[in-house]
Parts: structure tokens; sequence; C-alpha cells
């Protein structure tokens, strides 16, 4: 699933994770797979019960100072809530789902939206 989610989002400027270990774990796997985005970053706000306000000021802040795209790892509960929040639609996600949200000043809008096994599928179909 790795190599799918790094073959569609192959140019980013941050990887930002919750500290939960699984998603350090996973965020950690991005990293070797794509050293140019720098080590992943830990986010308390990215936690299971975070605040997706909190998280927004977060992206929203750092967008000012530096429009490149952001990975963030983290989970469901958080991550259905920021979908919504920047795009206004919804997203359902799977173990390893993904998405982007493309933002605008004035809102987001979902890029698309790839199953953890879309993913796999993308990745098998690589190169070696």
């Amino acid at each position: 699933a790795m190599r799918g989610l790094v073959s569609v989002v192959a140019d980013f400027g941050a990887i930002l994770t919750s500290p939960l270990r699984r998603a350090r774990e996973t965020a950690a796997i991005l990293y070797d797979c794509c050293p140019e985005g720098g080590e992943p970053v830990i986010t308390p706000e990215l936690e299971v019960d975070g605040s997706p306000a909190a998280v927004a000021e977060l992206l929203e802040a750092r967008a000012l100072a530096d429009p490149s795209t952001v990975v963030l790892v983290t989970h469901e509960p958080i991550l259905v809530e920021l979908v919504e929040r920047y795009s206004g639609g919804s997203v359902g996600f799977d173990r390893c789902g993904s998405c982007l949200v493309e933002w605008s000043g004035a809102g987001g809008m979902v890029a698309w939206s790839r199953t953890g096994r879309e993913l796999e599928a993308i990745g098998r179909s690589l190169p070696a």
C-alpha cells in the first residue's frame, strides 16, 4: 500500500504523525520510501481524540509559511472530521485508506480517495 501511496503523492513537504505507535511506524515507512519530505514530525493534535479545529489551525498556519503538500498520518475519526471540515463532503476509510484534499484559501475539495486495497494494487502494478 505504501508504494502505491508514494506513487500517487510523490511530492510532499512534510509528514505530520500522531504520537501513537502504529501511526509513527506508518510515518517511518513513508519516510523510508520518500525521504525528500523530511523526517516525520510527531504532532499531538493528530491523536485519536485530537481536536479537528486544532489540526485545522495547525494546517492553516503551516500553509501560510509553506504551501507544500502535507501528509497526515492519523486515525479515522479525526481524519474523517478533517475531510468533512475542509471539503464539505464525506469520505469513508478502511485500514490504510488515504485521500488528497486540495486546499485553496476558500476551502478544500477531495481530489481523490483510495482504499488500502486500491493502494496495494497500484503498488503491485509498479515496476520493481
